[in-house]
């Protein structure tokens, strides 16, 4: 979403990693921004958010055994 207008922003590359290491799972968001990343381990990761015109944020994400696949 962009913070100044609050829109969704779309076609986004999202990449999953563990922390510190290279993507294990990238993909393209759809015109709204939403993505679905499927059949990915328990762990800790940081979600790389890439969109031209943006800075690259990185989020930090907690996958546990009872996360939906």
């Amino acid at each position: 979403m962009d913070s100044a207008s609050r829109l969704p922003v779309g076609y986004v590359t999202i990449g999953l990693k563990p922390h510190h290491s290279v993507a294990i799972k990238s993909i393209v968001t759809k015109e709204d921004g939403s993505f679905v990343l499927e059949n990915i381990k328990p762990g800790n990761y940081l979600l790389d958010i890439i969109a031209v015109g943006y800075r690259l944020r990185s989020v930090p994400v907690i996958l546990g055994e009872n996360s939906i696949n």
